[in-house]
């Protein structure tokens, strides 16, 4: 991995996690990195939904024969982008982007 591009990325983020998850009698395993899982958390305590219930709607969108993980960790990838354009977007309040451009690399 190259260490400049994960120079920024606190070490126990990138420990890969399995999380056993139990929603209506189905079970399934999903490993992701430790910082997918806090933003899936996250995600989950906004929408005021149980991790295992936020996941199991999530998945429930996934085409057939494609990989859970891969998935998820787009979703979280989509929805941040998502956010980070509508803070961008608000007149009136500071840039998001030019904030984290102006952060030393």
């Amino acid at each position: 991995m190259d260490t400049e591009a994960t120079a920024n990325v606190e070490p126990d983020h990138l420990e890969m996690e399995t999380r056993v998850l139990q929603h209506n009698k189905l079970r399934l395993a999903v490993r992701l990195e430790r910082l997918y899982w806090q933003q899936l958390e996250e995600f989950a305590d906004s929408e005021k939904q149980v991790l295992s219930a936020h996941v199991h709607s999530l998945l429930t969108r996934l085409p057939e024969r494609q990989n859970r993980a891969s998935f998820l960790r787009s979703h979280c990838l989509e929805k941040l982008k998502s956010e980070l354009q509508h803070h961008t977007a608000m007149p009136g309040e500071t840039n998001l982007g030019e904030i984290i451009a102006a952060c030393p690399s």
